[in-house]
Formats: C-alpha cells, sequence, structure tokens
C-alpha cells in the first residue's frame, strides 16, 4: 500500500539514528545491538506547501533525549513560520476569540477568576459594537488606531476598563509578533493617554451617580428595611447577603464564599474568616478555590452590629433543622456553605449578582451596586477616625500588607469595633417614616 501524502502543514514521524564509526545507523539496530552512538539524529519531513515533495527537518545532539527535543523546537518554529501569514490576515476579532479559547483551556495557565474577568472585559469592551478595531487585519493595525480606540472607550464611559483591553490587545499581537507575522507589537508604541475619569457613572441600567457616591445613614436603613420586605430577596437569601455587604464591607465573592467554619458566632468577639472563593471553572462547574483575590484578602475580621451577627446564628439555626438530603453530595454543601442557590446547591456568583440588582432596583437604589456598600464602609470609617492600616485590614486591601508599620496583622480588623456605633450599621439608624 502506497503511503499516504502529507498534507500541507503536516509532519511525518520523527526518526532517530545514531552515528557509529562516521556512519548513521537506525534507532532500532542501535538498540538491537547495543551500540554507543557518538552523536543522535533526529529527521522528520514536512510539507510546506512549496514544493511537491516534503522536506526534511533535522537536529543532531550528543544526547538521543536532547537530540528529539530539539527537533521538536525545530517543528514548533516550522508551525509558527507557516501560521504567520494566516496569523495577519486574521482580524483582531478572531485573535481575541483564539486567546479567549486558549485561556479556558488553560493556555497559559491562569486562576479562574483571571479568566472570567478577561472574558467580561473580552465580551463588553473588547469586542462591543461600536469597536472601530475588531473588524481591522491584524498585521494592519497601527499604535494610532489602538489610541483612537482607548480613547473612543473613554468617550464611552468605559475609561476604568482601558488597561485591560490593552493587556488582551498585547497579548493577540506578542502572537503575531512571535510568529513573524508582524515586526513589532503596536500596543508597546501607544502614548499614554491623558484619560481622566468621569464624574458621573453610568451603569448598564442606564442608572447614574457620581462616582464618590455613598449610601447616607437614613439610605441603609431604607435598603434595610425594604429588602426584608422582598420576598423573592428574602427567599433567596439575597436580603442577608445584602445585609452582609452593608455591615461588613466583603467584596460579594466573599459574602457568597463563606463556608459556616469560616464562622465563630459564639464567642465573645464573633468573627468571620475570608479563606477563599467560589470560582466557576469551565467543564468543571464552581469550586472552591482557598486564594481570594490577594494576600491582604485572606483576613480575619469581627462581625459589626447584632443584626449581621442575629442572621447568621437564624441561618445556622434554620440549616440545622432542615431535613437530611438523600444525596450525600447534596448534603455536604449545604453543611458546608453558608448561603445556597435557590435549588439548594452551590452559589452562583453571577445569578446572585443579578438577584442583588433586581432587589436593589425594587428598593429604589437602581444606581446602586453590591460593591458601593464595601465604598460606604471605607468611607465611614475614615470618618470615624479608623487608622488607614485598620481599615485595610479590615476590607482587605493589598496597600495594608505591604505596610510595615504594624506587627499583628490578625489582631488589627479587631479595633473597628470601637468605633461600630459610628459606623451607622444597619438596624442602627431608623428609617424614616414616609410622610
Amino acid at each position: 500500500m502506497a503511503r499516504r501524502a502529507l498534507a500541507r502543514g503536516e509532519f511525518g514521524d520523527v526518526k532517530l539514528s545514531g552515528l557509529i564509526d562516521g556512519r548513521w545507523v537506525k534507532e532500532e539496530t542501535v538498540k538491537a545491538e547495543k551500540l554507543k552512538p557518538s552523536k543522535w539524529k533526529a529527521v522528520v519531513l514536512y510539507q510546506d506547501g512549496k514544493s511537491k515533495r516534503p522536506r526534511p527537518i533535522t537536529a543532531e545532539d550528543t544526547s538521543k533525549e536532547r537530540a528529539r527535543t530539539r527537533i521538536t523546537k525545530r517543528m514548533e518554529q516550522e508551525e509558527s513560520k507557516s501560521a504567520a501569514p494566516e496569523l495577519g490576515k486574521r482580524t483582531l476579532e478572531e485573535g481575541v476569540k483564539a486567546y479567549l479559547a486558549n485561556l479556558e483551556a488553560g493556555k497559559p495557565k491562569r486562576s479562574p477568576s483571571t479568566v472570567r474577568t478577561y472574558r467580561q472585559v473580552i465580551n463588553a469592551y473588547v469586542l462591543r459594537p461600536t469597536s472601530l478595531v475588531k473588524g481591522m487585519q491584524v498585521a494592519d493595525i497601527t499604535p494610532l488606531d489602538l489610541m483612537q480606540e482607548a480613547q473612543g472607550l473613554a468617550e464611552e464611559g468605559m475609561v476604568s476598563h482601558v488597561h485591560h483591553c490593552k493587556a488582551i490587545w498585547s497579548a493577540v499581537f506578542r502572537e503575531a509578533v512571535m510568529s513573524g507575522a508582524v515586526s513589532v507589537n503596536p500596543v508597546r508604541l501607544m502614548e499614554p493617554l491623558e484619560l481622566e475619569k468621569p464624574e458621573v457613572r453610568t451603569h448598564g441600567n442606564g442608572a447614574r451617580h457620581e462616582k464618590d457616591r455613598v449610601l447616607s445613614p437614613e439610605e441603609s436603613s431604607v435598603i434595610f428595611r425594604k429588602v426584608y420586605e422582598d420576598e423573592d430577596a428574602v427567599r433567596k437569601g439575597i436580603a442577608d447577603l445584602i445585609l452582609l455587604g452593608m455591615s461588613q464591607g466583603l467584596r460579594i465573592a466573599e459574602a457568597v464564599s463563606i463556608r459556616w467554619e469560616d464562622l465563630d458566632l459564639d464567642s465573645e468577639k464573633p468573627t468571620l474568616t475570608v479563606a477563599g472563593t467560589l470560582q466557576p471553572v469551565k467543564g468543571r462547574g464552581i469550586l472552591w478555590h482557598d486564594s481570594p483575590k490577594s494576600d491582604a484578602s485572606r483576613r480575619t475580621i469581627p462581625l459589626m452590629g447584632q443584626e449581621v451577627l442575629d442572621m447568621l446564628r437564624r441561618r445556622r439555626e434554620e440549616r440545622t433543622a432542615m431535613p437530611k438530603h438523600h444525596d450525600s453530595k447534596v448534603q455536604e454543601i449545604r453543611d458546608t456553605h453558608v448561603f445556597l442557590s435557590p435549588k439548594g446547591r452551590v452559589p452562583n456568583v453571577d445569578n446572585i449578582n443579578k438577584d442583588v440588582r433586581t432587589a436593589l432596583d425594587g428598593a429604589g437604589f437602581p444606581w446602586l451596586t453590591y460593591h458601593g456598600f464595601r465604598h460606604t464602609v471605607s468611607v465611614r470609617m475614615k470618618a470615624a477616625g479608623v487608622p488607614p492600616i485598620v481599615a485595610g485590614r479590615f476590607l482587605g486591601h493589598t496597600e495594608a500588607v505591604s505596610m510595615k508599620s504594624y506587627s499583628d496583622r490578625n489582631s488589627e480588623p479587631m479595633a473597628v469595633l470601637g468605633v461600630a456605633d459610628q459606623l451607622a450599621l444597619p438596624g442602627a439608624v431608623p428609617a424614616p417614616v414616609p410622610a
């Protein structure tokens, strides 16, 4: 039977031979006769499409394994050369989608939260309908094109996402440079843009507010009252999550991911520990990762106020009173996580974000996000005279970890208890009575 011809861009099998007394001997013969070659050669046929017959690619070394490694690198180089014209001809959109596909496949390896962030940035900003460059061929895009694109992002109110977009563009062009499709990475030649963050922030739902807007004590009480009057928010646990955010200033992923083992509800000074987060992993579901956003995010903080302590104790009592589930895996989830999905499974942060949005809209605060509670707690701590290092440790700010002006990191956040009565915690301020 005739040997099948190699297709364009295809390699044959790698064949090894050893140098014995000035002549190359096949690997099989070397093994059979137990010979000791002074050098090894690896050969593979490659069809580059430039001629009818495939051409040989060779690599030599004194070690057989090193010869095999060398030929593998040569093959990768040839693949890159053949891919170069195609990489240059593809559009930026195609390049970005290929980059995202590789990220999701673990190439390069990134944390699930990073992949999730890049996926959101790509879909919402890099490939937005108004993009001027996504349809251009990679080889045709200039630094000026990218600067105009960045300016367009800023004018559309997306200035805070420009740095993420530049990182994604740079990854696409880096591959094109390495393959020889383009000579330089245009992102590196972009001049710094003098971008001013807008004073007014516009949300996806159209709501607008000043970017430094925080809740007043009276507004906090209105939200506290209204979310607990919302039957859907109460049933789904959203009201309790909002109370937790208002009291503790947690990031939403931190709040959703709290486990029973992270809580000490019965000590003289009850605490909550941020030890990790739940993160969606493509093809595997939602998994626990014992690595929060940063090293500073890992912290133990006091529970602020009787309302949040009572809420967590109530949830513990309700969970204990629930009948055991017939599925041991489901029961393990219920025994582990403080907050569950509506079906009693591991919660999904994206779904909960949507439910929080619905609850806050219903409470009359369409401009507010869960992160707004965190910002409000931070501003109130500053107003109450909490030292920056203490507030930073409580909130899990990265800069707090780098400061060397303190010794006992775990004890610092407890100092916040001294100003708890000044933070206008939920329930501490009566809601105004409607006229």
